[in-house]
């Protein structure tokens, strides 16, 4: 099976940008495109393509997808703690339901053995514990509330069982890069397609016109952006008082009219921003446990801006 590959050769956020670009000038000139092909230019039809521009953007990168199957590793850890203090409750329920020669098989019958696993973070083991759990819960009410668990009890029972495995689904789901790789490209490639369809109509339009029609050009557009695109934005995060790097930082960049841009610190500390226009961009730092920070940052016509973030 042949690899799908992307159809444009620039990086995906200039793709966006150039689309931006390209989008921008022919609302300017719709009506000149709607002469060539009554009916097809239209609002409703530049709203598709940048629709199409944005389901795109908002498909996961590979950054991206990467801080999303770390954030659901986290809340897993999370839950199956949730998960396995109740299979402790329910042991004390056991207790006092069952007399104490029956504790042993009893506590194995209701997931003990798996409770072990879990406690490792073994996800598939976790998924075990919660289904003897409720399937121990539904087999003996009588005994159980003999030992006096209460129904608010099996409420959470179900509501943790249910919660730990949605979000087990949600992290296999996001693990399946290829597929997820997969739709990015193809995403991708119909807004280039898009472009490439204005780009053929713009030299009908403009055919007498080359400054007009360079403004269709994919890649005319692509060069311009390049030109302007010298500038580079630096940040660093360190630590107050020890001034350690900090990695795993998500941070993300975007000016008034620009595409948000995101990168995370690696065990430096530092990402960097490359291809950039001089504008003045707002700065999002997000970190685990951490308060959002939020800066602004001016970024000169081929400077290299550099920032130090002290974080506590």
């Amino acid at each position: 099976m042949k690899k799908l590959r992307p159809n444009y050769k620039m990086p995906q956020i200039i793709l966006y940008s150039v689309a931006d670009d390209i989008y921008r000038n022919l609302e300017r000139y719709l009506e000149d495109f709607n002469a060539l092909k009554p009916g097809k230019y239209t609002v409703g039809f530049l709203e598709g393509l940048r629709g199409r521009r944005d389901e795109a953007m908002e498909l996961p990168d590979a950054v991206a997808l990467r801080l999303k199957i770390e954030q659901l590793r986290i809340d897993l850890k999370e839950m199956r703690k949730d998960c396995g203090e109740n299979f402790q409750v329910l042991k004390g329920y056991i207790r006092d339901g069952w007399g104490k020669e029956f504790w042993k098989i009893e506590f194995g019958a209701a997931g003990g053995a798996a409770f072990k696993k879990s406690e490792k973070d073994n996800w598939a083991s976790t998924l075990d514990m919660n289904k003897k759990m409720k399937d121990f819960i539904a087999k003996y009410p009588t005994e159980l509330e003999n030992g006096y668990m209460p129904d608010e009890f099996v409420s959470k029972v179900d509501e943790d069982v249910e919660g730990f495995a949605l979000k087990y689904g949600e992290f296999i789901k996001s693990k399946q890069k290829g597929t997820i790789r997969g739709k990015k490209i193809t995403a991708d490639n119909v807004v280039y397609a898009d472009l490439q369809g204005v780009q053929n109509d713009a030299h009908a339009v403009f055919r007498s016109d080359e400054a007009k029609l360079g403004l269709f050009m994919v890649y005319d557009v692509k060069r311009m952006i390049a030109r302007a695109g010298h500038a580079r934005l630096s940040v660093v995060l360190k630590e107050k008082g020890t001034n350690e790097k900090v990695s795993n930082g998500k941070v993300t960049i975007q000016s008034e009219k620009g595409v948000a841009q995101v990168l995370v610190t690696d065990d430096t500390g530092e990402v960097v921003f490359l291809h950039l226009h001089p504008d003045v961009y707002n700065v999002k730092i997000e970190m685990e446990g951490r308060a959002v920070i939020h800066i602004v940052k001016k970024v000169g016509v081929g400077k290299h801006a550099r920032m130090k973030v002290m974080v506590g």
